[in-house]
């Protein structure tokens, strides 16, 4: 008897072994790909929308030091900068062809780990269409050879599900560990390179703590882990107090706001036409941008209806496509759009470009945005409906998604700010296309009520 026990607890352990290559080798070989494109393509990189910013802000930084008075490095957050000077430590004048290698293998090493922790969940089944998706969107995987910070953050917001389902799974109580920590640590990184993420971290910690600890813990746990994601994102401030003389992680969320804001605005980037009225004040750029905020928004406050008008509009661009008559955001620059057949189409002639811009291309444009928000409110719903460690998941990819979502609101409408969290907006909309199409094969076991009693979600 015991023998034939140990011979299913080794079949079985064979068998996760096989399916773990599996998943793994999914990611591996798009990364294979990627190094390919790497060294067949002019300069061995792209650069992103804002790539030119982010390399004149390096270059100050190696003429200057780290608490260069470069503009750039004040206006834009100096994390990304810095992590491409840290890079450069192996060599200067490869800097940015080590960066996309870089980026492109953390991508690749995120989607396997993350697919690889749903592997041992009851998600098993919807692995390989996570991991295929992944490796194989376009726009999100081949933006990992461009200069820019948006699919390292989404990387890491994957990671970290990945480390809260381990942690989840083993039935870690204790107030911390070294995934809570490495998780922390993380996101630290990602609100170094991306402040707007701090909102995202607090939230997930937020679930982590309440499903996780005991409540007696809880205020602990969140203490500890969101100073140490605060770390990084400080170092920022200390950054500009001794460079610049203000206590400012960056000075450009009150110019970000207005462009999405006035009578004039459409809540897009426009050249012209744009912002509230504002009188000028003497001060540093970090008192200017203050001002501008507040400006911002009292002048909603003032104008609901067209406050209401502008909110709905960057909620829409938000999760635009990248190219057609719908498209609204700085994504002119996305590799997808060298080879995708609808842009191909539009340029090739006057009937395409009509065809792509017209009636019929913006209702298939229109209906494009509404299955994307459809698909990832059917796929939290499919995780929250079953409870357990699904609605965990399907609770945390839900907010970091919404959340930026909401920022984008409050700020710019710009399709751009979807690509840190395709991760988990793909996730969640490839559960909600399998319910649809997967029958009773793929639908969730739903947890027992003990389970349930104990996440208190």
């Amino acid at each position: 008897m015991a023998s034939k026990t140990k011979l299913a607890r080794q079949a079985q352990a064979k068998k996760s072994s096989n399916i773990y290559l599996k998943l793994w080798s999914i990611p591996l070989l798009a990364l294979l790909v990627k190094f390919i494109v790497i060294s067949n393509i002019p300069g061995h990189y792209w650069l992103g929308a804002d790539g030119e910013n982010y390399v004149n802000g390096l270059q100050a930084l190696l003429k200057d030091g780290i608490f260069s008075t470069e503009h750039l490095l004040s206006y834009w957050p100096a994390g990304y900068p810095l992590f491409l000077k840290v890079l450069g430590i192996f060599s200067v004048s490869n800097t940015l062809v080590i960066a996309v290698v870089v980026q492109s293998a953390i991508y690749a090493g995120a989607s396997g780990y993350f697919v690889a922790q749903l592997s041992a969940t009851k998600l098993s089944k919807y692995c390989f269409p996570v991991a295929l998706i992944l490796a194989l969107n376009p726009t999100l995987s081949l933006n990992t050879i461009a200069i820019g910070y948006e699919t390292t953050s989404a990387a890491i917001f994957i990671i970290v599900i990945g480390l809260m389902i381990t942690e989840y799974s083993k039935g870690v109580s204790c107030l911390l560990s070294w995934r809570s920590l490495l998780a922390a640590g993380l996101l630290s990184f990602s609100s170094f390179i991306q402040p707007r993420f701090i909102a995202s971290s607090l939230v997930l910690f937020l679930i982590w703590g309440a499903t996780t600890r005991k409540k007696k813990m809880i205020p602990a746990f969140l203490l500890i882990t969101f100073a140490v994601t605060a770390i990084l994102p400080a170092g920022l401030i200390l950054r500009n107090v001794k460079a610049n003389n203000f206590a400012v992680i960056s000075t450009n969320l009150g110019v970000t706001m207005n462009l999405g804001a006035g009578p004039g605005a459409t809540g897009a980037y426009i050249k012209e036409g744009y912002g509230v009225p504002c009188d000028p004040i003497t001060g540093n750029e970090a008192v200017q941008d203050s001002h501008l905020r507040n400006c911002v928004i009292a002048w909603y406050a003032k104008n609901p209806v067209k406050a209401i008008q502008l909110f709905y509009n960057k909620a829409r661009f938000f999760w635009s496509p990248w190219s057609g008559p719908a498209a609204s955001g700085s994504m002119a620059r996305n590799p997808w759009l060298k080879i995708s057949p609808l842009a191909s189409i539009a340029t090739s002639s006057q009937d395409g470009n009509n065809l792509v811009f017209g009636t019929f291309g913006k209702l298939v444009s229109y209906l494009w945005m509404i299955a994307l928000i459809l698909l990832m409110g059917l796929g939290f719903h499919t995780l929250f409906v079953a409870g357990g460690l699904a609605r965990i998941i399907g609770i945390a990819s839900f907010s970091v998604a919404v959340i930026n979502w909401l920022i984008s609101v409050g700020t710019l409408g710009d399709h751009r700010q979807r690509l840190p969290i395709m991760t988990l907006s793909l996730f969640l909309q490839v559960i909600g296309i399998v319910r649809i199409v997967g029958g009773k094969k793929y639908r969730i076991i739903k947890e027992s009520a003990v389970i349930k009693d104990q996440t208190k979600l």
